[in-house]
């Protein structure tokens, strides 16, 4: 949550001067306000995709929108920065990037996997990052992992 400080200055009757000292109806009151922040979650935190023979493999990832503001997505990325993973395909509910979630509800990212090739086992193991608006963690990471068995 982001906090700010207001001080109001309520000015409520005139001054008055009465011999050395000065009087007035004029009270300095300070109120707190606390401005709508956004908040993200997702589960599962760890995502495993299993698969047999090269077979696409789907998943999927619940993004929650924990703040009293919408969630901005504005980036989902995965790997090393210039590493492709190939075979990796991701949509949202909402369609592409950038994606807006009202505060309080939930969207789905699905995952499918295509091994390059049918009798590859090279297993699939990166992180997902997912940049948003949110106060507390602009950049949310979950992991991502995917076996495939030759058969």
């Amino acid at each position: 949550m982001v906090t700010a400080a207001f001080a109001l200055l309520l000015a409520c009757g005139d001054t008055t001067t009465s011999g050395d000292s000065a009087t007035s109806d004029t009270d300095l009151a300070t109120t707190t306000d606390t401005a709508p922040a956004a908040g993200i979650a997702m589960t599962p935190t760890l995502l495993e995709l299993s698969t047999s023979n090269g077979e696409p493999a789907t998943g999927s990832y619940t993004i929650s929108s924990t703040g009293d503001a919408a969630l901005e997505l504005t980036d989902i990325a995965y790997g090393d920065a210039g590493v492709d993973l190939p075979g990796v395909i991701m949509w949202m509910t909402q369609g592409p990037l950038p994606v807006s979630i009202p505060a309080g509800s939930t969207s789905t990212l699905s995952i499918e996997w295509t091994p390059d090739r049918p009798g590859d086992t090279t297993p699939l193991e990166t992180d997902l990052r997912v940049t948003s608006n949110a106060a507390e963690d602009p950049v949310y990471t979950v992991q991502l992992t995917g076996t495939n068995s030759a058969r």
